[in-house]
């Protein structure tokens, strides 16, 4: 009897360390990557929908031969995790940032973002991140770029989401069929990708040469958000939460 009692004790007490493991915090950095978009000349996507002679912007005087997106700007204001382990409680998880942090993106380079969250280790079935983006003073997300004529200067380009944007995405592994794996003794990566390819792939040569340039200090710039040019903003309200994805190495 007394053996018994004892081996219950062990397991008791086995199992209530095993508990405590699972909540011991992992340590997880985000970093930001923009994956850029560049169309011109022969290899273009960007082809009319109109037969030759007869696109009715040719008269308008833009006739722009290529988009280049190679800079984006990102104003996170929160972040939500919510995850689901195989063993251990559900976790959620906000942090919240006043003033926003604000993400600088270049072509194809990864930005260290002094974002890290502690995390519950573990092995997670899923793992969700929302990022709240933008307030009342800040875009949510502002893609800069250019605008090709031929033989003239470039235009400035700028796309922009505002005020505010609730963006949610299923983070997963390189490997999408890999489970996250969260450890107390490694540190792990979350790179967040902005897939400016993907959004702005639907942009034709129709699209660009109806939009409308502005004069500003720097000289002539297209803006594109919800309320200048408007008509072209619409083709990428859908786009956005497929264009970011979050990827644990």
């Amino acid at each position: 009897m007394r053996g018994f009692i004892i081996a219950i004790g062990f397991i008791f007490l086995f199992t209530g360390c095993k508990k405590d493991e699972l909540t011991l915090p992992a340590n997880v950095d985000f970093v930001f990557e923009l994956n850029p978009f560049e169309t011109s000349g022969e290899k273009s996507d960007l082809k009319s929908t109109f037969a030759e002679g007869e696109n009715p912007q040719k008269d308008k005087g833009n006739q722009f031969k290529d988009l280049i997106i190679d800079n984006a700007t990102a104003f996170i204001t929160s972040i939500e995790i919510e995850g689901i382990r195989e063993q251990g409680g559900d976790v959620f998880l906000i942090s919240e940032f006043d003033p926003p942090v604000e993400i600088n993106l270049q072509n194809e380079q990864v930005i260290s973002s002094d974002i890290s969250f502690d995390i519950p280790q573990g092995v997670y079935e899923k793992l969700d991140i929302q990022f709240n983006m933008g307030d009342a003073t800040h875009p949510a997300l502002d893609f800069q770029g250019s605008l090709n004529q031929g033989n003239s200067s470039a235009i400035q380009f700028r796309f922009s989401y505002v005020p505010m944007e609730i963006i949610q995405v299923r983070a997963t592994r390189v490997n999408p069929s890999e489970k996250i794996v969260l450890d107390k003794h490694k540190n792990s990566q979350a790179k967040v990708t902005l897939n400016a390819e993907y959004l702005f792939q639907n942009f034709t040569l129709d699209h660009l040469n109806d939009v409308t340039a502005i004069n500003t200090n720097n000289g002539k710039e297209v803006r594109v958000n919800n309320k200048n040019n408007k008509s072209v903003f619409g083709l990428m309200t859908g786009r956005l939460e497929q264009s970011i994805s979050v990827i644990f190495e």
